[in-house]
Order: C-alpha cells, then sequence, then structure tokens
C-alpha cells in the first residue's frame, strides 16, 4: 500500500510526467517551481453588459417621488424645468415677478392633458385641487413655458403650499447671497422636497381653501 501510494503522489508532482501522462502529452519538467497565476475575474456576457448599459439611471426626483402621493414631482419627461435668462438683480427687485405673465387658461389646459388629469380629478381630486405651478419659479429665475409647468395638488403632505414655502425661502437666500441662482434653481429642480427638508425643515400647517366643487 505504501509503494501504491508513493507513485500516485509522485504521479501528480509531476516530476516523473512521463510515465503516467500519454506519449503524445510528455512535457519536460520545469526546473523551477513556477507561480500559479491567479483566475481571471468572470466578465458578464455581451448580452448582460448591454442590458446594464441601458438600464435607466433614477433622478432624485425619480427616488423621492417613489416615497411620495402621485402629483408632488413632476413627470421629469414632461416638466424638466426651465430657467429664463433673469439675474440674480433683476429677480431681487421687489416685485419683479408680477412683470411675468400669467399662464393663461389654453396654456393649463393643455398642461392638464399632457398630464392626463384635470383640475379636480385625479392627484387634483381634493377639495383645493391643483394649481398649473412653475417647478423654477418665477421669483427663483423660472420660465414660463411648458416645461416648467406641471399640475401640483394643494391638498395634503408635499403640497403646492410647501412648496411656495421653499420658493420664498431660496429667494431669500439668493438675495442675501446665501445660495448662488443656479444652485437654488438645480436643488427645487433636482428634487424639491430633499430641497425643502434642506432649506426650510420642518412642514408646517396651512390653512386650505376650498376650489373644487363638493
Amino acid at each position: 500500500m505504501v509503494a501504491i501510494r508513493l507513485i500516485v503522489l509522485v504521479c501528480v508532482g509531476g516530476a516523473t510526467l512521463s510515465a503516467c501522462a500519454p506519449k503524445h502529452d510528455v512535457r519536460p519538467a520545469a526546473s523551477e517551481p513556477t507561480s500559479v497565476a491567479a483566475p481571471a475575474p468572470a466578465q458578464p456576457s455581451p448580452e448582460a453588459a448591454r442590458k446594464f448599459k441601458a438600464a435607466p439611471v433614477e433622478s432624485a426626483a425619480a427616488v423621492s417621488g417613489t416615497h411620495l402621493p402621485k402629483g408632488r414631482m413632476p413627470d421629469p419627461d414632461l416638466t424638466p424645468g426651465k430657467a429664463s435668462y433673469r439675474t440674480v438683480k433683476q429677480i431681487c427687485e421687489k416685485g419683479s415677478a408680477h412683470d411675468e405673465r400669467d399662464v393663461d387658461e389654453p396654456e393649463k389646459k393643455e398642461v392638464y392633458q399632457n398630464y392626463g388629469i384635470a383640475r379636480c380629478e385625479g392627484w387634483c381630486s381634493g377639495p383645493q385641487g391643483c394649481e398649473i405651478d412653475r417647478l423654477i419659479s418665477l421669483e427663483l429665475g423660472g420660465a414660463n413655458v411648458e416645461d416648467n409647468l406641471w399640475p401640483e395638488p394643494y391638498d395634503g403632505e408635499w403640497s403646492a403650499h410647501d412648496k411656495d414655502r421653499l420658493e420664498n425661502k431660496l429667494h431669500q437666500m439668493i438675495c442675501k447671497k446665501e445660495i448662488t441662482l443656479k444652485e437654488a434653481q438645480r436643488a427645487i429642480s433636482t428634487d424639491w422636497v430633499a430641497a425643502y427638508k434642506k432649506y426650510v425643515g420642518a412642514l408646517k400647517p396651512f390653512k386650505p381653501t376650498r376650489h373644487c366643487p363638493t
């Protein structure tokens, strides 16, 4: 039994490979031991790689919106946000936002149609309904175009009332040079709820006003 085990060990070790391997597979024994290379990391298949590259990256707004009632965040495809060319000096002048035209009724109607709801239907069915709100408000240099508009509900948490408070806060910070105009526009258009938590803090109660019929 000892002799049999010795032969097996010798064959595995490669010292007498010619005695163990077939004639056509005989290779000379290495004079010195060689290091064993680490196995290459597994590579994904071409199909898996394509799927990974094609996977959409969620924006901050989309991630935050998964935990909010519908309508609190705009659809980023329909309302990515749009800024005007107004400067800090212009937006900090008292009453400057009143110089911009209001959104007219035909444009409001088109925004509702784009979102597939109506003023007092869908997520706008609360007592106060919705307003056609600007993602980047006028007082933050927002533009009066459809890319900057969406139906935002007045009722519940994270409503148009809450966003108004954020807009006022950011406007004050811009004019006090505590934040740049671009930073404020980016914060409110990317994830206004996260911006509210950062710059305003806790939600505050508001006095509701009924707009929709009972």
